[in-house]
């Protein structure tokens, strides 16, 4: 048998960059009536792992995307009454190989095991390990993922009405707000078999089974409103 070839875990697995991109817009203007303001921006990463879609479809690559919209208008309806409204959505989302929601263990891997601890496959289709070490490949590849979703909106609107006819500097004003957000969070775990080179007593080389196939899933969900209403100052 030929010996275990030495490998370099960190160029298996990593490509040698993973592009973030970060757009952004924005607007203002208006007149001596109405001013505005729109603001939008998106940030992508791409999954710096390598070798993942292409072996597999129990797995994902790690990727991270995010949508921020905001937009601010303020009228004057009159001489004395004026408008303000404003509002703002997020949309996040976010996911890792494996059931972690960082990347930490399978770095870990990577730094520890040694370059000739066990083959990436022992045979085709087999991946390798040991009774302490599991298959980075396997981590990333066959053990699952993890999502995480994130929503949130938020909107306002304030009447202001000017009472200089009382006394100069006086105004009232009344608003209402409006606040909401959702996220969720789902796990797929699954057990991979990965493969151990053993001699036997006859000092032959098997091939020993270290795992048993199982799988698991867990989704979570929570989200929240919150609503003001009725707020209104007074003051000079």
């Amino acid at each position: 048998m030929a010996p275990i070839p030495y490998y370099n875990w960190y160029d298996e697995l990593l490509r040698k960059a993973a592009p973030v991109a970060n757009y952004n817009f924005s607007a203002r203007g208006g007149n001596d009536r109405i001013a505005y303001y729109v603001m939008f921006n998106a940030v992508t990463q791409n999954g710096l792992y390598k070798r993942v879609e292409s072996l597999s479809d129990n797995s994902k690559n790690s990727t991270y995307s995010r949508f921020n919209f905001r937009t601010n208008i303020d009228l004057n309806i009159s001489k004395n009454l004026s408008a303000h409204v404003s509002m703002g959505a997020t949309v996040e989302d976010k996911t890792n190989s494996g059931v972690d929601a960082n990347t930490y263990n399978v770095f870990e891997l990577m730094n520890t095991i040694a370059p000739n601890a066990f083959p990436i496959y022992v045979s085709p289709g087999m991946l390798g390990g040991t009774s302490t070490f599991k298959s980075p490949l396997g981590e990333i590849a066959q053990a699952g993922s993890n999502t995480a979703n994130g929503r949130s909106a938020q909107a306002q609107a304030r009447l202001t009405e000017k009472l200089d006819w009382i006394t100069p500097g006086l105004s009232i004003s009344a608003g209402v707000g409006f606040n909401t957000y959702f996220v969720s969070n789902s796990i797929k775990s699954r057990d991979y078999e990965r493969f151990l080179i053993e001699r036997d007593n006859a000092g032959e080389f098997c091939i020993h089974s270290l795992e048993k196939l199982s799988c698991t899933s867990f989704i979570r969900l929570q989200t929240n409103i919150r609503k003001t209403f009725c707020r209104s100052h007074v003051y000079e």
